[in-house]
């Protein structure tokens, strides 16, 4: 064999070696030896290919036997028993370089070969079509599991309920609240969502939770568009920015918020995303809607804003970037200074309850906050895993992300440092830009330093996306857990079962008062101004029907018996009106009128 026919597929048959290692990996997690027997081996073939003579072929051989050492890093990590998600996150690392690797160094002719594919797939329409078939996706999955009564919290009823309550003329008013029963609430007593007000003319319209669920899903989608605008001009490639649009739309951040039924704090982090490319592109009037809309999701999204402030300010305008943190930071002091405690009950707000955990008796509650590093440390992989890490490339960028990563991160409740609820998505705005500013870094430095060797810097630059995105790919296929479980079940429709539950659910009048213990079922009676939530399943215990002198009617889920009317409901007068599969309606005579 010639020496250039060496040159040429040397490092190919290198990065299969490391492929089929790669392949050869057991599920258990333990190393096939073929891994072991291949590394010396693709270094003796090097050394025998290319010898004294050719010293040009030791770069490349270099570069192809990098991800098989990373293989065997990855390996002796798991086999020290450090947590799956980092040696997950390494291994995604590692696929990804010999992707990359792959592509520069032998693939890279035929990348050029398809311009006009590459050009076609490019195109912003092609983003936008993700976007649509996305939301259409999402839309339906939401929207039938609420159908089929599969939605688990509350939420979704309390901001139903307070929006109905706006357009009969209650002002935000809610009654589902474990902390305060039997009182009417306002909502920015709990947090100030003035965004909130934006559904009521559309639930004038249509009363119908469906609003909340559209709206979410719309506005979670439509983030990928500035992000792959500002990946195409800052990048100057139309693939970079279908590719960060496509990292968004797979995130699974974003599944997970949406599973968790409907909340304000997820349309947050796509206004801000919005915001910061009208202001990359000197729109500035133009972007202070998206932030403002922003600033009314939460009370915590101010300190995000505050940083993207300072951060504009720092990289784009200082003017307006200055402007923008005054903004939210008087926003946020006036929301959890006086607003909310005019508003709540108790004069105060939930933080300090929320994120100190209680004094032990040793004094260690600081201890205690911290006391499961793991959990932290996964939840951070977790978040950044997603992008590749390459956010942390850009510090200035990530650092927007500070105020709610420190929220959380020192919370003593388990959920809001994992990426299994909604809390998470906002912290995604500085992974996100940091990926996009990261990811130019990384593909301008490879470019230039790699280049060469019949090579060119742009398809160096390629190559480097290209195995940037397998291995963000490769990190969510090696994490299944990162995938909510209600994805497996887009588009099942609901049984008969639950369509005649429906219709039982039909039977009780809008406005009037009702009781029940099940917040799926509560997500179907939120238009009224007073509705009872039980915390208790259990239909033959008294809690189960606390309050009940003050509603109308009860509608409640008996999943363990399958008897007749509980007992308990006939001792308090209660009339039963029917019955579908678990679920009983009653009638309180006695109580008040409709």
């Amino acid at each position: 064999m010639s020496a250039e026919a060496r040159a040429r597929w040397l490092p190919a048959l290198i990065v299969l070696a490391a492929g089929l290692a790669l392949a050869a990996r057991l599920p258990g997690g333990s190393m096939n030896p073929a891994l072991w027997l291949g590394l010396p081996a693709c270094l003796l073939g090097a050394w025998l290919a290319a010898g004294r003579s050719h010293p040009g072929l030791m770069r490349p051989a270099a570069l192809s036997l990098a991800p098989l050492i990373a293989l065997v890093f990855t390996a002796t990590l798991r086999a020290a028993g450090l947590h799956p998600a980092i040696t997950a996150f390494a291994e995604c690392l590692a696929v990804g370089a010999a992707v990359g690797i792959a592509a520069a160094t032998w693939a890279a002719p035929l990348l050029e070969g398809a311009r006009g594919l590459r050009r076609a797939l490019c195109s912003e329409w092609v983003v936008w079509g993700l976007v649509a078939l996305w939301c259409v996706a999402c839309l339906a999955w939401t929207v039938l599991a609420w159908l089929r009564l599969e939605h688990f919290w509350p939420d979704l009823a309390i901001h139903e309920q307070a929006v109905y309550n706006t357009v009969h003329g209650r002002f935000l008013e809610y009654s589902i609240d474990h902390r305060y029963r039997d009182r009417i609430l306002c909502r920015f007593g709990d947090h100030f969502e003035p965004t909130l007000l934006l559904f009521v003319p559309m639930y004038a319209l249509w009363a119908s939770p469906v609003w909340f669920l559209a709206a979410q899903v719309l506005v979670l989608g439509s983030a990928a568009v500035p992000l792959a605008r500002l990946a195409r001009e800052h990048q100057g490639a139309g693939s970079a920015g279908l590719a960060l649009a496509f990292v968004w739309l797979i995130n699974p951040g974003l599944y997970a918020a949406l599973s968790w039924d409907f909340h304000m704090e997820p349309l947050a982090a796509p206004l801000i995303i919005w915001g910061i490319y009208l202001t990359v592109r000197h729109r500035f009037v133009a972007a202070l809607l998206p932030f403002i809309v922003a600033l009314g999701c939460k009370e915590n999204i101010p300190g995000t804003v505050v940083l993207v402030g300072l951060w504009l300010a720092w990289r784009v305008n200082r003017r307006f970037g200055i402007a923008l943190a005054a903004l939210a930071l008087v926003w946020g002091v006036v929301a959890l200074g006086v607003v909310i405690p005019h508003y709540s009950p108790t004069g105060g707000t939930l933080y300090g309850r929320l994120f100190l955990p209680p004094p032990a008796p040793d004094g260690s509650s600081q201890l205690r906050a911290w006391g499961d590093l793991g959990a932290r440390g996964t939840y951070l992989v977790e978040l950044l895993g997603p992008v590749g890490g390459v956010c942390l490339l850009a510090p200035g960028a990530l650092a927007i992300s500070a105020p709610e990563l420190a929220l959380h991160l020192s919370s003593a409740i388990p959920w809001l440092h994992q990426v299994q609820g909604w809390y998470h998505v906002t912290v995604l705005v500085g992974v996100m830009l940091g990926a996009v500013i990261g990811l130019r870094w990384l593909r301008r430095r490879l470019g230039d330093r790699l280049a060469g060797a019949g090579r060119s810097r742009q398809a160096v630059s390629r190559a480097v996306l290209l195995g940037w995105l397998v291995a963000c790919v490769w990190f969510l296929g090696s994490r299944p857990g990162l995938l909510t479980e209600a994805s497996t079940s887009w588009f099942r429709l609901p049984g008969p079962e639950v369509r005649a539950v429906h219709e039982l659910l039909d039977r009780v009048p809008d406005g009037a008062p009702v009781l029940t213990n099940d917040h799926a079922l509560a997500t179907h009676l939120a238009r009224r101004s007073r509705l009872r939530v039980s915390r208790t399943g259990q239909v033959d215990d008294p809690a189960a029907f606390a309050g009940y002198e003050q509603v109308r009617y009860a509608v409640l889920a008996d999943h363990e018996h399958d008897h007749g009317p509980p007992p308990l409901a006939l001792r308090l007068g209660l009339k039963p009106l029917g019955r579908a599969g678990d679920v009983w309606l009653f009638e309180n005579p006695s109580g008040p009128g409709r």
